[in-house]
């Protein structure tokens, strides 16, 4: 609270004390980012917490123009110029922190975006970093292939960079000449060359230039961040060919929609099954404070829930100085890691559906992002309820799976056909009832499909129908309008942007209300621009997305009753 105050407070106030009271918050929080953003009169500032974003914090409008003028001092004293788009490091209660700052033009003036690491926090091996020991020997067997792509996954914030730099250290430390692309170097790495690489647009991009220096560095590990577009990734395969071993970072919700993601890219699958040895997909959660951390009995709806034996026992906290009476301490990554063996590599050449596919994961071992955070609750490192909250329970092994047989390929006509008929058959069964409103789910992870069906299901708020492509969704919708519509941004051929788009360009699609989901970073602005009245970044917050649904919802239903 004291902190807010002084945000909020103009008269008095030096520039200095509101940016440094700013950063000291993100430090103090353990935050990897600060949003501040400009609106009409006001700005507000988010901190990053753990992959989620605080409840914004509102400062007034005039401070905003001074916060900027302090970051750009920041960078002068510190840099040698007051270009923010670039990062640099300060020094803060003994500790190092690398700062890395861009801004944005917006319609109210510069947006400021701030990223924070620790220096010393580059953690020392995968364990570190909250993989169990099995695990991490699994994925070190993986990266010990002297060729092959190698992928780290996770929504934003979710701890990719320190996965990613923990495998670089250990490929360093087996003698490997290891060389990691970034747009701008957060952390520096020893024993590692770093290069930092950007395009005329200021983009992270793969050009020849770079792509001769890497050839002629004679790299046995080469690790890019950034690079989602299908043109680099293709190449990046091409150097898995020529024998080097590729670290690719990606933003992916699950394993299996990584997976899908790069199915549904223009690379030959023969090479994608050959050459791709393993997904690691990870969440970032708070950790429990271990002082304060106590056992105790879980309630009966915990165990019916998880189907527990009557003698678990949870873990809570009641806070104490050593966690400032928060009850938790740091974090902790939970992980899914896809081996990909013989039986996926085949399904992969098939075009198996990432349902399939995950359920043969899950066959051979894999503990999804849920089971791995539960085993991590149940040692009492993690909160039981943050568990539950923040990641969907998996289906269960032996439950037989949907019938979606959605295959990236010209001969799955028929099947799309087939499931686009089932689905606007059950959309009209929908508005044909008008017990609730109708929604239609985009989203092409059948997990985060179940998951997020089941949120909006939750107390009779909505009937859903849900699809897992673009194009099945407008077959739907140029037939059957539902009342609302939700859809992913990272989707099988169109994304969830340009899918938005279309039913926008559609003079008699225009009134229906629509929420964009992703995990991507900075799509806000896009998200509202191309026409999406909502916008909800992953991991789902189970209430945000039902209020901001029925907030979209109400709105529209006020608007038709207005004309």
């Amino acid at each position: 609270m004291g902190d807010r105050a002084r945000y909020t407070t103009s008269g008095g106030v030096s520039v200095e004390q509101v940016g440094e009271a700013i950063i000291r918050k993100a430090v103090r929080a353990e935050s990897s980012d600060v949003q501040i953003i400009p609106c009409n009169g006001y700005s507000l500032i988010r901190f990053r917490v753990d992959g989620a974003f605080s409840e914004p914090v509102k400062i007034p409008r005039d401070l905003h123009d001074q916060v900027l003028h302090y970051f750009q001092n920041l960078a002068a004293s510190t840099y040698g110029n007051v270009d923010l788009n670039q990062a640099f490091q300060i020094k803060m209660a003994d500790s190092l922190y690398s700062i890395d700052i861009e801004t944005g033009q917006t319609s109210h003036g510069e947006s400021i975006s701030v990223r924070i690491n620790p220096v010393s926090s580059v953690p020392a091996d995968l364990t570190s970093t909250g993989m169990l020991p099995a695990l991490s020997q699994q994925v070190c067997k993986a990266v010990a292939s002297p060729s092959g792509v190698v992928v780290v996954s996770g929504p934003a914030g979710s701890g990719k960079t320190h996965t990613m730099y923990a495998l670089l250290q250990y490929l360093a430390a087996q003698g490997k000449r290891v060389i990691a692309v970034e747009e701008k170097v957060e952390i520096e790495l020893s024993g590692i060359l770093q290069i930092e690489h950007s395009c005329a647009s200021g983009e992270m991009c793969l050009d020849d230039v770079l792509l001769q220096r890497i050839r002629n560095e004679h790299a046995d590990v080469v690790m890019l961040a950034g690079m989602m577009d299908a043109k680099y990734v293709r190449i990046l395969f091409e150097l898995a060919q020529e024998g080097v071993l590729v670290l690719l970072r990606l933003q992916a919700n699950d394993a299996a929609s990584t997976l899908s993601y790069l199915m549904s890219l223009d690379l030959d699958k023969g090479v994608l099954a050959q050459e791709l040895r393993m997904i690691i997909n990870q969440r970032l959660m708070r950790a429990l404070c271990s002082q304060c951390g106590e056992e105790t009995l879980p309630d009966m709806d915990l165990l019916m829930r998880l189907d527990l034996d009557s003698d678990t026992r949870v873990y809570r906290t009641s806070g104490c100085a050593s966690c400032m009476q928060t009850g938790y301490t740091g974090h902790l990554a939970v992980h899914e890691v896809m081996a990909i063996n013989e039986t996926l590599a085949s399904m992969i050449r098939e075009h198996a559906s990432d349902q399939e596919m995950c359920q043969a994961s899950r066959q051979a071992g894999m503990d999804s992002l849920f089971e791995d955070g539960l085993s991590k609750a149940l040692a009492g490192r993690l909160s039981m309820n943050d568990l539950l909250r923040e990641l969907p329970k998996p289906i269960a092994l032996d439950e037989p799976p949907t019938q979606h047989t959605y295959k990236r390929s010209s001969e799955t006509s028929f099947s799309f056909h087939q499931r686009s008929v089932e689905a606007l058959k059950r959309m009209q069964e929908v508005s044909s009832s008008g017990e609730h409103p109708s929604l239609l789910l985009v989203e092409d992870s059948t997990t985060m499909r179940d998951y997020i069906s089941y949120i909006l299901r939750r107390g009779g708020h909505f009937d859903v129908v849900d699809v897992e492509t673009a194009e099945e969704g407008l077959s739907i919708i140029l037939q059957e309008k539902p009342s609302v519509i939700v859809t992913d941004q990272v989707l099988p051929g169109m994304n969830g942007t340009s899918f938005i788009a279309t039913i926008r360009s559609n003079p008699k699609l225009s009134d229906i209300p629509i929420v964009l989901l992703t995990s991507e970073e900075k799509m806000e602005i896009e998200a509202l621009r191309t026409g999406a009245d909502g916008y909800i970044e992953k991991p789902v917050d189970p209430d945000l997305l039902l209020a901001r649904v029925n907030a979209v919802f109400s709105a529209y239903q006020r608007m038709r009753q207005s004309v």
